[in-house]
């Protein structure tokens, strides 16, 4: 339905992209994002504009993740998730472009009455950066459930924001 990979492929592409990170001690980042309120905006506006968001969201999220090394996911529901690798002087450009995603996905200005942040549809993310001394020891497994736990902190934290995971939370 959004012209997306979905959560197979993610399983199979990311483990290499996260292999081929490390060998070449590239950073990587793993990123999952949810539509705030998904379930007040079906609830609201019904399953049938439901799914025109969650399609108008993905071409939004395959026109802003561009390069070759970006690569989106439908996940499943209303979660997507991404990875990326980056030249170590590249990472700080990597996480402002990533963060940049909140604005781009409430600039599509999808009414929902519903959210509690603002009066357009909007997203939370949780990331996870890996840089060449961090890989030992670190599975992507537990990269994925770290960027999983910094969403659900963003969520907390008030929604549409991105959350980078601190080893300290």
């Amino acid at each position: 339905m959004t012209g997306l990979y979905n959560r197979r492929y993610f399983d199979d592409i990311a483990t290499s992209l996260y292999n081929d990170a490390k060998r070449h001690e590239h950073d990587f980042i793993i990123f999952i994002l949810d539509i705030d309120n998904f379930k007040l905006y079906n609830d609201h506006y019904g399953h049938a504009a439901g799914d025109d968001a969650l399609i108008k969201v993905s071409l939004a999220l395959k026109e802003y993740m561009v390069r070759s090394s970006d690569l989106v996911f439908r996940l499943g529901g209303e979660e997507f998730g991404g990875v990326m690798t980056s030249e170590p002087e590249n990472i700080d450009n990597d996480i402002k472009h990533i963060k940049g995603l909140t604005k781009k996905i409430e600039s599509l200005r999808i009414t929902h009455s519903q959210n509690t942040v603002s009066d357009y549809l909007t997203i939370s993310v949780g990331l996870r950066r890996l840089s060449a001394g961090d890989y030992r020891g670190a599975s992507l497994e537990e990269a994925y459930k770290n960027a999983d736990s910094a969403l659900y902190l963003a969520k907390q934290e008030g929604r549409n924001t991105v959350r980078i995971f601190s080893a300290d939370d």
